[in-house]
């Protein structure tokens, strides 16, 4: 029907709830913009989030590009992985 089109005109999904969702990150930009101090902060945490994920995607896949030698097999390291919950 009629409400099928606005919401694709809006691209889909919970309009709304991502126009609030942008709102706030303006809000929060102008906030930073004015208050150098806070912006540093701001982007430190961002940074220091990044790297977290980074380091811990690299982690977690790090075991599967290992070398294995002779007997060695990666089943077995992702079995062990698994049981002690990694």
């Amino acid at each position: 029907g009629h409400s099928a089109t606005a919401l694709n005109f809006f691209g889909g999904g919970s309009g709304a709830k991502d126009l609030d969702e942008e709102w706030e990150r303006q809000q929060e930009i102008l906030r930073l913009r004015k208050d150098p101090e806070a912006r540093q902060k701001y982007f430190d945490e961002v940074e220091e989030r990044r790297a977290q994920a980074n380091k811990e995607q690299t982690e977690k896949w790090a075991w599967q590009k290992k070398e294995y030698g002779k007997g060695e097999d990666p089943i077995d390291e992702w079995k062990k992985r698994r049981e002690s919950g990694q």
